[in-house]
């Protein structure tokens, strides 16, 4: 039961601009002889088991504020449905999205800051984001991927005064299984993560010094103090310049992914520096530039 004296206008406030998710309601539930808001949130679960819903007290119902962020919030649910809509045609239409558990992680990241924070989603997963970019569907066999790059500038990482939050505690409310992974030269810092399936979450960061460097680590003040980033020769172009896409998760995720153009320039150039122990890899990198090349001339034709 809420009374009306216990509530100060700050706490209903601070109650209130808390971030909710979009695809659950709002009630009204009386308590002695007065309404209240109530919002039913909805638990993201990476297993099978039942959806785990829980009543988060909102405010009275007779408050102005109040009253005003429900009626926000019925106008951004009803644009989150059509875009939930709009995400399940292009599905069903053959554009690539990722698996449930890989969406629900770049869902939570995105939600704790990843991409306000001016880091860039590389990797097999950008890639997939590329069919509505360039305006042709790519081929499915090219999008598969076992792992989750993350690419971000070092300067930047040191310039920005905020970091993210727990990145482990965030992994493991997705999936319990996520655990930190070490490199074999670096024990203080992770080298990423990794669940019982073998999915992985790694961080990268620009190499511009010697190649033996490249099994280091550096850590990333704007990540979190226990991330590492491994150094990588040619980021920087890669990452220079990334523009915003869509992972067609649920209602579809915004995220940052490097320009088309580089990607497929870049995917070339590491192709010929992997040597024979990585075919299938460079295999993999030439048929997605190649894709992508093929997809720009279609266009200008």
């Amino acid at each position: 039961m809420h009374d009306q004296a216990a509530e100060s206008p700050r706490e209903i406030l601070i109650e209130a601009r808390e971030p909710l998710r979009k695809t659950g309601p709002f009630s009204k539930q009386k308590r002695a002889d007065r309404e209240y808001y109530y919002y039913k949130a909805y638990a993201p679960s990476g297993g099978e088991g039942p959806t785990k819903t829980t009543l988060k007290y909102v405010g009275p119902a007779d408050d102005p504020e109040i009253a005003k962020r429900a009626e926000a919030f019925q106008r951004t649910k009803i644009g989150y449905r059509a875009r939930r809509e709009l995400a399940a045609k292009l599905r069903r239409a053959g554009y690539p999205a990722p698996p449930h558990m890989e969406g629900l992680v770049v869902n939570e990241l995105a939600r704790a800051g990843l991409f306000r924070l001016r880091a860039t989603l590389v990797g097999s997963m950008a890639y997939q984001t590329y069919s509505g970019v360039v305006g042709v569907k790519l081929p499915d066999k090219l999008v598969t991927t076992e792992d989750m790059e993350i690419a971000k500038f070092y300067g930047i990482s040191i310039s920005i005064d905020e970091s993210m939050p727990d990145i482990e505690k965030i992994l493991k409310k997705v999936d319990p299984t996520c655990a930190p992974s070490f490199s074999r030269d670096e024990t203080k810092l992770f080298s990423g993560f990794a669940n019982a399936t073998g999915f992985k979450v790694e961080f990268l960061t620009q190499n511009p010094g010697d190649e033996d460097y490249s099994s280091r680590l550096t850590q990333m003040p704007s990540l979190w103090q226990s991330v590492g980033a491994q150094l990588l020769r040619l980021l920087d172009y890669l990452i220079h310049e990334p523009i915003r896409s869509v992972v067609l998760h649920d209602a579809g995720m915004p995220v940052v992914v490097p320009a088309p153009e580089r990607y497929a320039v870049h995917k070339l150039i590491i192709a010929t520096k992997r040597n024979v122990f990585f075919a299938v890899k460079s295999k993999k990198d030439i048929n997605q530039a190649g894709a992508l090349i093929q997809a720009f001339q279609c266009r200008q034709t």
